[in-house]
């Protein structure tokens, strides 16, 4: 019996030797420092700026001119010729009888390969008429039509607008007193006489006043690539009063 309980004691004494050296190397190991994995920095580059498409610049227009047919009247024709410009150009010297109404308008030079467009608009202006002078309030108030479309007739001829796709009596309300002042303002130097008849005025449209078509604009576009860009600008002035 002796010999079973030495034995079961050294048996017990063996484990918690081992178990408390094992304790011991656990700790001593714990307490190293874990070494850290050298990462390697990531190289980070500025994003590339984004490609500005730069407008495409218009090309000279001084290779470029307008001729606008007119009508005479008694079928005889006139014409104007019109050199473009990056600014605007103004046609002032038309006669009363001249009209290019449903009138050819062209463009003559630079490559003949150049595809063009043309689109036409005009303008309304109030006018007090006396028994020969007249008088244009063409600093006042006005009404401008939209952008249309001019037919083409070939690659560089096209037609203007008729007179009767123009609605001539549009124009901006305006009251009897704001139609008196503005006469009385561009009429007091020049012929003090409208500012009476201006006072018998209901209206704008009512005699001796009237509204009427003062200019036609045209805007002329030549296709580069896949883009349309304005080459032109053409004032007609139209003469007012009888």
């Amino acid at each position: 019996m002796r010999k079973v309980i030495y034995g079961f004691t050294v048996a017990l004494l063996t484990f918690s030797i081992g178990a408390v050296v094992y304790y011991l190397t656990r700790l001593k190991s714990s307490s190293q420092p874990v070494p850290v994995a050298q990462v390697k920095p990531v190289e980070v580059r500025p994003a590339s700026p984004p490609e500005i498409e730069l407008p495409v610049e218009p090309p000279a227009p001084a290779d470029f001119s307008v001729v606008i047919k007119t009508d005479l009247g008694d079928g005889e024709l006139g014409s104007h010729t019109v050199r473009l410009s990056r600014n605007p150009v103004v046609v002032e010297d038309l006669d009363v009888p001249e009209y290019i109404d449903g009138q050819e308008i062209s463009i003559v030079g630079g490559n003949n390969a150049a595809q063009f467009r043309i689109f036409e608009r005009y303008r309304t202006t109030m006018t007090v008429m006396g028994e020969g002078p007249h008088l244009d309030l063409v600093d006042w108030r006005h009404f401008d039509s939209e952008w249309m479309p001019l037919d083409q007739l070939d690659q560089r001829r096209f037609r203007t607008l008729a007179s009767e796709k123009m609605d001539a009596s549009k124009f901006p309300p305006a009251t009897r007193s704001e139609l008196i002042d503005a006469v009385r303002k561009r009429a007091y130097a020049d012929w003090p006489e409208a500012i009476e008849l201006a006072k018998t005025c209901r209206s704008p449209h009512h005699e001796p006043c009237a509204v009427g078509v003062s200019s036609l604009y045209f805007r002329i576009e030549k296709q580069a690539g896949d883009r349309w860009i304005q080459v032109g600008l053409v004032e007609v002035v139209i003469p007012m009063g009888c």
